[in-house]
């Protein structure tokens, strides 16, 4: 500072600096939760700079409490060495709404369920698009009707599948006030004494889980969508971006595209600066102009992308960075990389119908020749307690892409644990 002061500010405009520089960093170094929390809140209503912040906060160790309809103001707050998420970042949501429910439970105390938000917070500040904007970004969580111990997954299909009839209570509730009249079913407080008995829904994807908190809160909060990946992508890299080393010759790479831009070389063709994640460290990926105009169709942000190239020192940052020569996407990766989809069968799921419920999920994704095969496994045992198992591998007629929407639909229709892909075949 005092080396620029001398050509670029006068002294009086670098004290000023450095005045405010000793303080800010006093405070971040002993009231560190607080200050976060402020520095959040000053850029609330800029999503991207709330990532980065947030991001920021992970790596200082601080605890990161979700949104919270019992918990959460307007904006950040510090408490205890953590950062309690503001609900003026939920994206949807607003100043207004968030003050009619922090009223409503100064007044009355915490919301117990979903009925009760609805009873209680004035629906036209809180309308059905803020609550599910809410839910999306697990600012609800707490007030679903599960157990205990219910999967976040089973949580977030809960409150949406009760909140058309929250809603419809609240307004009926409201309704008979408006006109002094007592229900005589006795409202909403009655319902939810006695609530209605109807099968639980099916609980959410976690991608769909991971896909509201993206577009709401523009972050990844309870998990990271590389995590489901990470078994295969184990199997064809050697480590993960934390522990890469620089060296000579192509490694491959996996990580979710956090950011891209692009920009003119000399020469009049498009470069492209990638940064990815796969949650143990980021990196920056660089793209000259032939692997760019080669894969960029590839490239987006929050794709899950394999990349082959060199690891290189970077001399401006001291950190690592990747001049990448190919792009593959998951399929490819799949496909390229592992020997057969296998479909894992015990002798009690053998009947009739087997045949035909494979052919119906593998029928859509049938690449000829040029996908990949397909296995069955199959094991059965005696009354003496001897097993056999066999491998039935299908036709070249029958070979696939491996989507995550073929992956999907033969769990569905096997279990979760008897689909997999074999990047060795013992």
């Amino acid at each position: 500072m005092e080396k620029f002061a001398g050509y670029g500010f006068n002294k009086s405009h670098s004290a000023a600096y450095a005045l405010v520089s000793y303080q800010t960093a006093w405070l971040k170094a002993h009231y560190p939760a607080e200050f976060m929390a402020a520095v959040l809140s000053a850029d609330m209503q800029n999503i991207d700079k709330v990532v980065t912040l947030v991001d920021e906060v992970r790596r200082m160790g601080l605890d990161l409490t979700p949104p919270s309809v019992n918990r959460s103001q307007y904006r950040f707050t510090g408490r205890d060495g953590r950062v309690i998420y503001g609900l003026g970042a939920v994206r949807g949501v607003g100043e207004g709404p968030v003050e009619a429910l922090t009223a409503a439970r100064e007044a009355d105390g915490p919301f117990l369920s979903l009925a009760d938000f609805c009873r209680r917070v004035d629906p036209k500040r809180a309308n059905r698009r803020v609550l599910e904007a809410l839910i999306r970004s697990g600012a609800m969580d707490e007030l679903a009707d599960c157990p205990a111990d219910a999967h976040i997954d089973e949580v977030r299909a809960r409150l949406a599948a009760d909140l058309a009839d929250a809603l419809h209570g609240a307004e009926q509730s409201a309704r008979n006030d408006a006109l002094g009249m007592t229900d005589m079913f006795g409202g909403v407080e009655a319902v939810a004494a006695v609530p209605v008995q109807r099968p639980p829904p099916p609980p959410i994807s976690r991608r769909e889980r991971l896909e509201g908190e993206k577009e709401t809160l523009g972050l990844y909060l309870t998990g990271h969508p590389i995590e489901e990946y990470l078994p295969e992508i184990r199997q064809f890299c050697a480590g993960d971006i934390a522990g890469l080393r620089a060296e000579k010759g192509s490694q491959l790479v996996a990580g979710l595209v956090v950011s891209a831009r692009t920009m003119r070389s000399r020469r009049g063709g498009d470069l492209c600066f990638l940064v990815i994640d796969d949650r143990s460290g980021r990196m920056e990926a660089s793209l000259f102009t032939d692997a760019f105009e080669t894969y960029r169709s590839k490239i987006a942000k929050d794709a899950i992308l394999l990349f082959e190239g060199e690891v290189q020192p970077d001399d401006y940052s001291g950190a690592l960075k990747l001049k990448v020569d190919k792009v593959f996407t998951m399929e490819e990766a799949r496909s390229r990389f592992s020997r057969a989809l296998l479909v894992d069968l015990c002798a009690h799921d053998a009947c009739d119908d087997l045949p035909a419920r494979l052919k119906r999920c593998l029928e859509p994704h049938r690449r000829d020749g040029a996908g990949c095969p397909v296995a069955v496994l199959y094991e059965a045992g005696d009354d003496h307690g001897r097993v056999a198992r066999g491998r039935i591998m299908l036709g070249p007629d029958w070979r696939v892409t491996p989507s995550d929407d073929l992956l999907a639909r033969l769990r569905r229709e096997f279990g979760e644990e008897r689909v997999s892909l074999a990047y060795a075949l013992g």
